[in-house]
């Protein structure tokens, strides 16, 4: 039934669920000021690391949970972040170095994408349009800072854990 089992799917969910509990524990802190957002974190490493169905049920596993604490529509975030899953599986060979510019440049424009579609696409509590876009820029500009900081660290951190389990793991070549 099942030929092999792969690691580094519970590895990469285990991390994903870190990152949703410490994202929504800081959001709950700042969220008068700012709300953080951060679903590249989420699609980037099982996008590069695993194969395609893998990939493609971790990043729907974490938009699922991801849903739990984000005032957002059930279903729309999932296929966002699938399809967004399924360009970065698609285009992974370019990132097999794993390179820190790279990895910014991606995980940043991936977020600003995702950013901007839940910004036009979902709906908002603001009185005005002027005060809910000041809102999404300074959300936006704050989470483009932080994943600045942490995207080559959380694309790098799957691989560093399986080497240290004695396992090799890199950029997913093929299916």
């Amino acid at each position: 039934m099942i030929k092999t089992f792969d690691i580094k799917i519970p590895l990469i969910l285990a991390l994903n669920l870190c990152y949703v509990y410490i994202i929504s524990t800081l959001n709950t802190e700042i969220s008068p000021y700012v709300y953080i957002m951060l679903p590249a974190v989420f699609i980037v490493p099982p996008a590069l690391f695993l194969n395609f169905l893998p990939a493609m049920f971790v990043v729907a596993f974490s938009a699922l949970i991801n849903e739990v604490v984000m005032p957002v529509r059930t279903g729309l975030v999932c296929a966002l972040w699938l399809s967004c899953a399924y360009v970065v599986h698609n285009q992974r060979f370019r990132f097999r170095t794993l390179d820190a510019f790279s990895v910014i440049s991606l995980m940043l424009v991936l977020n600003f994408s995702i950013l901007l579609l839940y910004a036009l696409c979902l709906p908002n509590g603001c009185a005005g349009t002027a005060e809910y876009f000041y809102r999404v820029a300074i959300d936006v500009s704050v989470s483009s800072a932080v994943l600045i900081a942490i995207s080559k660290f959380t694309v790098t951190l799957p691989a560093d854990i399986m080497r240290v389990l004695g396992v090799d793991i890199s950029v997913a070549e093929g299916d």
